[in-house]
C-alpha cells in the first residue's frame, strides 16, 4: 500500500463513502449550495443518527475479506442499520455478509448499481437486503454549444458563470495527452482557454 495517497484510518481517501455517510445522516448546513445552484439547506436523511465507518475499498478495489470483516464487525459493534453502496455479482460476499446481518437483527440496505437500465443489470439484489436504485429529478440543466459552421449540441453543465459568447477552440483530449481526461495528464499547453472533448470512461461522469 502507498500510504501516501491512502490511509490505513478509516479516512476516505477518494470521496464516496462521505458522499453516501452525508446522504443518510448529514447534519443540517444552512445556506449550502452546489456550483451556486440549488441554494438552502443541505441535510440528511436521518441527523441525528450516528454513523459507524468500516473502511472496505482501496485503490486496488474491495476485498471480500474485507466486505465480510467489516459486517461482522459492524454487527458485534451493534449497529441497527448497514448502509452499503458498492455492488457485486459474481462472488457475492455482500449477500453472504448481509444474511448473517439479517440473522441479528441488522437490517441492511444496499445500492443497486450503476450498470442500468440494461436487463439483469442490478447488484445486490438477494432477497434479505434492501436494493435502492437511483431515481431522477425534474430539472434539468440545459447547455447548448454552437459551433462556427452553425451547428448546435445540447447537453447539460452546471456552470453558472456569464454566457460565454466568443470563439473557442475545440480539443480532443486523446490529442492533449489523456482522452478520458485523467486528472494532472492533459498537457497544459495544448488546452488552456479551450474546450476539451472527452471520452467517456474511467473517470468521473461530472468534472
Amino acid at each position: 500500500m502507498n500510504e501516501s495517497v491512502e490511509s490505513r484510518s478509516p479516512l476516505d481517501t477518494e470521496g464516496h463513502g462521505t458522499h453516501t455517510a452525508s446522504t443518510a445522516a448529514g447534519s443540517i448546513v444552512r445556506n449550502a449550495s452546489f456550483s451556486q445552484y440549488a441554494y438552502g439547506e443541505a441535510r440528511g436523511m436521518a441527523v441525528k443518527a450516528r454513523i459507524a465507518v468500516y473502511k472496505i475499498c482501496w485503490r486496488l478495489g474491495c476485498f471480500d475479506s474485507d466486505i465480510l470483516a467489516a459486517m461482522d464487525q459492524a454487527i458485534s459493534d451493534g449497529v441497527h442499520i448497514i448502509s452499503l453502496s458498492v455492488g457485486a455479482k459474481d462472488r457475492d460476499s455482500i449477500a453472504i455478509g448481509a444474511f448473517g446481518a439479517a440473522a441479528h437483527g441488522v437490517f441492511v440496505s444496499c445500492s443497486a448499481g450503476n450498470s442500468g437500465p440494461n436487463p439483469a443489470s442490478a447488484f445486490n439484489i438477494a432477497p434479505w437486503i434492501l436494493t435502492v436504485g437511483a431515481s431522477t429529478i425534474d430539472r434539468e440543466f440545459p447547455a447548448d454549444v454552437i459551433l462556427g459552421d452553425g451547428r448546435v449540441f445540447s447537453g447539460v453543465s452546471l456552470y453558472s458563470g456569464d454566457l460565454i459568447d466568443s470563439d473557442l477552440e475545440l480539443v480532443y483530449a486523446g490529442d492533449a495527452g489523456s482522452r478520458f481526461c485523467f486528472s494532472n495528464k492533459l498537457n497544459s499547453t495544448k488546452v488552456a482557454g479551450k474546450i476539451v472533448i472527452c471520452d467517456r470512461g474511467g473517470n468521473a461522469r461530472v468534472k
